[in-house]
């Protein structure tokens, strides 16, 4: 099912073609970008999106901020740690979209569940225009950054999700042993991946030691 959003009117309409399986298996983790700009007509599809993500009573503890533009986005890279090391400067994201949450809702395990739900869906929507995304939640110094960005006291930063047209094609590989993402020789990133027979359990649970 493909919902198109119009003027006041939410329309269904049934579709064969889509294949939301391969839209997940696909999906990788981008750490290296080429430097093309996101239209900011997309980046606000993908906030649209995730806005239809289920919460607790309907709450919706979520408010998006989209950066974009070079000034802007390299402020935000110099606050973010990454997973085998930052890319380089010809290949840093092209734009971000920051999740913000209420503080006082900070502590609330429903809440948090639902805002990770959030970004797997900021995450998803990218990569159907074919954007690559990276989930960060290392942020050095938010309050700085949360001063850089004129986010108001009253949120914190949940995560930051960076964005841009991949340049590079992460491996995915089964491993029942290490699950440790890493870069080989050429700088390539293999990402293990559990084997479904050693996490599945059927009516009961059995031990796979």
């Amino acid at each position: 099912m493909i919902f198109f959003l119009m003027p006041m009117f939410l329309f269904c309409t049934d579709t064969t073609d889509t294949d939301i399986h391969a839209l997940i298996q696909t999906r990788r983790s981008i750490r290296k970008y080429k430097q093309e700009e996101i239209s900011l007509v997309i980046l606000k599809q993908i906030c649209d999106d995730a806005r239809f993500t289920p919460s607790p009573g309907n709450l919706q503890p979520w408010e998006f901020l989209i950066i974009h533009g070079r000034e802007s986005t390299n402020n935000v890279f110099d606050h973010l740690e990454w997973l085998g090391g930052a890319p380089e400067n010809s290949k840093t994201p092209v734009a971000y979209i920051v999740l913000l949450m209420s503080k006082e809702r900070s502590n609330e395990w429903s809440c948090l569940a639902c805002l990770g739900a959030c970004c797997q869906n900021i995450l998803l929507s990218a990569w159907s225009y074919g954007i690559g995304s990276c989930w960060i939640g290392s942020i050095n110094n938010q309050k700085t950054l949360k001063k850089i960005l004129k986010i108001p006291e009253r949120l914190n930063i949940f995560s930051i999700i960076a964005l841009g047209y991949p340049a590079e094609k992460p491996i995915v590989e089964e491993s029942a042993d290490s699950i440790r993402p890493y870069r080989d020789a050429s700088r390539k990133m293999h990402v293990p991946k559990k084997p479904l027979e050693d996490i599945l359990h059927i009516n009961y649970y059995e031990s796979k030691e």
